[in-house]
């Protein structure tokens, strides 16, 4: 009976007698690694909820101890700061809860897949570091479709009569809180959220092979975001990201093209305050047609060199079908409860218009 059921395991394969063996082991490793970092991601939600109310109540009986009173609108709008950045306080608020739920959940995923943070996170120098302009360059051209993706989603679920409630990242515009929102998004998100899908998740399925390892990370990414309107951004420069950090071997090249990402984001939130939405909207249009035009042409001009093709391939090599792999991962237990409570809250998005 054990045997039928390990059987089951690899019988998509068809594989030879001799290599049964082999191939139950490699899967059920598979499983195991995508189980942890299924339920350890999946702590992130009940973290993400329990610091937002104990850093509120901190942050309210520290106004009373200065104010000398407490009171439930206080409370209230210590939760509301939340999402907010506006002022200094609900930036810092924010940014001690986003480092929370983003620590929590990796410090679990080292603990339970046995790993110290320099196996799984390459912290070295930049490999050929001339091409990193080009690698920010492409970065950002595949976060310009995605752009152009969710434009389309919109419309289709304008059409249904739907239409998605995405947090507001509108940026502040006094000084100071625009300093500290500039490094929450430009370098405190950038570095986190790199950590823990680059390094940890990504270079802990590197040894099921290197396309399962960028898909998984990227749709995780990808979902961990919470609405569908950031899901294709997410997915898509996530799939960037995975390529680049195993072609730069450096988690920094990743954190740097992330930083670059949303930095360009905040230059066009903060065009659309002081000039309009028109200005803000030609700005970025025509920045996304330019680097989209210099992606395309050093990907061809490239793709003609028979080395160079081989490479970009050997970057996506898995040793098994990836529909095999990406079935095996996704179907265990955690990752499979992960990635449905995470579609949930996607959906949950939504709203009737």
């Amino acid at each position: 009976m054990r045997k039928n059921k390990e059987w089951k395991l690899v019988e998509d394969l068809d594989p030879d007698s001799h290599e049964v063996g082999r191939l139950i082991g490699f899967v059920k490793q598979l499983r195991s690694t995508s189980n942890i970092i299924g339920w350890s991601l999946l702590s992130q939600q009940v973290v993400a909820v329990v610091a937002e109310i104990v850093i509120a109540i901190v942050v309210s009986f520290i106004q009373m101890f200065f104010q000398g009173n407490l009171t439930g609108a206080n409370m209230s709008k210590n939760m509301s700061d939340f999402g907010h950045y506006d002022t200094v306080l609900g930036i810092v608020q924010n940014i001690i809860c986003y480092f929370s739920y983003m620590f929590i959940p990796f410090i679990l995923m080292l603990f339970f897949l046995r790993r110290k943070p320099k196996e799984v996170i390459p912290i070295h120098r930049i490999h050929n570091i001339r091409w990193l302009p080009m690698g920010i360059i492409f970065t950002l051209a595949v976060s310009f479709i995605a752009e152009i993706l969710i434009t389309y989603l919109a419309a289709a679920l304008s059409f249904l009569h739907l239409s998605v409630n995405s947090p507001d990242f509108t940026p502040p515009t006094r000084l100071a809180p625009m300093v500290l929102y500039l490094i929450f998004f430009c370098i405190v998100a950038p570095i986190c959220e790199e950590f823990i899908f680059r390094g940890v998740i990504l270079h802990s399925l590197r040894r099921f092979g290197n396309g399962l390892a960028i898909l998984v990370s990227a749709l995780l990414f990808g979902l961990i975001h919470g609405n569908l309107n950031q899901f294709p951004l997410a997915f898509c420069t996530g799939l960037a990201l995975g390529f680049f950090v195993l072609e730069f071997k450096s988690i920094w090249a990743t954190v740097i093209m992330h930083a670059f990402v949303n930095l360009v984001s905040t230059i066009v939130s903060y065009l659309s305050i002081y000039h309009g939405n028109a200005i803000g909207g030609v700005f970025y249009m025509g920045l996304g047609i330019m680097l989209f035009a210099i992606s395309v042409s050093t990907f061809f001009l490239l793709r003609r060199q028979s080395a160079q093709r081989k490479h970009f391939l050997e970057k996506w090599y898995t040793p098994l079908p990836i529909s095999f792999l990406l079935k095996k991962a996704i179907s265990s237990l955690g990752m499979l409860v992960c990635i449905i409570v995470l579609v949930v809250v996607c959906l949950l998005s939504l709203r009737i218009v």
